[in-house]
Parts: C-alpha cells; structure tokens; sequence
C-alpha cells in the first residue's frame, strides 16, 4: 500500500507538471520560443491523461486524488470542447451563385501511398489544389493525373501558363515544398517570401468567369524556429495583400497570436462554416489544428470539412464556397 501511495504521489506530481506547463501555453501563446512549445502541448492529450489518471486513482480507491484528477481534466476538456472545436455547422444560406471548391492536403512527400492520394484527390473534383509536399515528381505527372486535357505551367519562365476547359494547370513552388493546380489559368504574381522558414506565394486563378488571388503558404516544422515572427509576418502579407484566400501547412494551431484574431475582413475556414473535431495533424489521432484555410471578403463560404484517410500523416481541408458580387457603388 506504500510503494502504491508514493507512486501515485509521483505520478499526480509529473501531472501536475504537465497541467502547469499546458496552462502557461495557453495564457501566453507563442509569444515566445518557450512559451511556443508549451502552447503546442495538445489540449485532448492533457485531458485524456488527466481522466486516465482519475480512472487508475479510482481503481487504487484513492477517491480525493481521482476527484482532483478529475478536476484538473475540466480545464483542457472545457477548451477541447468549447474553444478549440465547434460542434454545429453555421447556418448558411443555399448558395444562389455557382459553387467552387478548393482543397489543401500535406500529402507528406506521398509517403504512404500515392495513388491511394490521387484517389482521394480525384474524388473531391476540386477546381483548386494547394498541396503541401508533393512528391517529387512532374508537375506535368501530377496536373495529368489529377484530370483529363490538362494544362501545365512552370512556376519559372512565366512567360507561358496554360488553359483548359477540363483540365488543370500547374505550378511547382520554391524548392518542391508546394504546388497548385487549377482548372483554368493560373499563374503565379508575386513569390512574396521564400526562406526563413517559410513559403508565401500570391497567385491568380481564371476560370469561366471566376477570378481569383490564392496566397499559398508552407512554413516550415522545425520546432526551434520561433513562429511568432514569421505569423506576423504573415499578417502583414494578408493586410497588404488581401487574397481571397489564404491555404496551406502554416506548422501553427488557428489560436496561435498570429493567427487569432486575424487582420479585419478574413476568417478561418473553419470558424466560419466548419464544425467537428478541428485537429489536423498527426493522423491517426489529429490532436494540433495546424493546416489552415483563411478567407477574405470577397469569399462566402459554403461549407469546410475535413477528411481523414491514412494516405499521410494531415488531414486534407475542403472549402466549398462562392464568389460574392462585387457591393454597389
């Protein structure tokens, strides 16, 4: 009975470390390196382990150390609950224009399993694909697979982009850590940033009448790379800029100070017509929220879910959506 008490003693203690350690990221963010990788210790990870540790004290009949376990769950499981997901999709009103869709996916170099990816990319039909770490192959190989007469464009020259009716076009971004492909023109206008950690590419999108800007965005996963600086950065490139839509792997939660609140007239995806379990990344059992999708004002937002398929470690978004007119004079 001793050797049990003095090892739930040093287990409620490691516990505690760790509830402190979690609550200081929360209070402070990334405001800091440190206080970063307190900030990315996963809020559902804190509280299973906590309501685990609550069960195992039951079991040992140490009900006053279960209740304080159970107490100290109630903190991470309210933020799971409440603050870092949403349980109800937003009331959205049928669309009356024509629906779009784009799709983020970190197919991770295609690791675990192309063709299972391409399966899973082909059967969402999107008009446009942002992919962070595409495999290492033609962006001609990719734009092909992905649909029928397809378009092909190098992100360097510029001087020629493709078009195609039911097609897509490609561009290969800095180094092969992202591309896009597009039913239509796309064409890279402005490569806005590229090393330090990160990838910001501005690029515009044609198609049938739609007209698009897409920041494409890749910051890097090194965790001794402060984050905080390069988020604000890119809210200066979002203020400065003002895509339409911003996507990518931004290696940040959505609560992240860079990123909450974000710059007046954009909103996350998911805030605004998402609901579910929000995490993103590692699969099987997402536990951070750091692939994200960011719209302006021009965009209405139809839907945005996310999909899970053990093809690679992220979660890939999906943003139904359409194009607002422009507000009369």
């Amino acid at each position: 009975m001793k050797t049990w008490r003095v090892l739930s003693a040093l287990f409620l203690s490691a516990d505690a470390l760790l509830w402190g350690a979690w609550a200081a990221g929360q209070i402070l963010r990334d405001r800091t390196l440190g206080t970063a990788l307190l900030f990315y210790i996963p809020s559902p990870l804190v509280a299973a382990t906590f309501l685990a540790a609550a069960l195992g004290l039951l079991v040992g009949r140490r009900r006053r150390a279960a209740l304080a376990a159970l107490a100290m769950a109630l903190v991470p499981g309210f933020f799971v609950a409440a603050i870092e997901n949403r349980w109800a999709r937003p009331a959205i009103e049928p669309p009356s224009a024509r629906t779009l869709r784009l799709v983020h996916w970190n197919v991770w170099w295609g690791s675990l399993g192309w063709e299972k990816i391409l399966d899973e990319l082909r059967r969402d039909r999107a008009d446009i694909y942002v992919i962070s770490e595409p495999p290492r192959r033609p962006a001609e190989e990719i734009a092909a697979a992905l649909g029928e007469g397809s378009g092909f464009a190098r992100a360097r020259p510029m001087e020629r982009h493709a078009s195609s009716v039911r097609g897509y076009a490609g561009l290969i971004l800095e180094a092969g850590e992202l591309a896009v492909f597009a039913r239509g023109n796309l064409r890279e206008e402005r490569r806005i940033a590229n090393g330090g950690g990160r990838i910001f590419s501005l690029l515009r999108w044609q198609h049938e009448g739609a007209s698009l800007s897409i920041l494409a965005v890749d910051i890097e996963a090194y965790p001794n790379r402060p984050r905080d600086p390069i988020l604000q950065d890119l809210r200066r490139v979002l203020e400065e800029t003002r895509p339409d839509i911003a996507a990518g792997d931004f290696n940040a939660p959505r609560r992240s100070r860079g990123l909450s609140p974000l710059p007046a007239g954009f909103v996350h995806a998911y805030e605004a017509a998402g609901s579910g379990w929000s995490y993103t990344w590692p699969l099987p059992i997402p536990l951070l929220a750091i692939d994200q999708c960011i719209l302006g004002p021009r965009i209405a937002p139809i839907r945005f879910a996310l999909r899970s398929r053990l093809a690679s470690d992220h979660r890939r978004q999906i943003l139904d959506f359409t194009i607002r007119p422009p507000a009369d004079p």
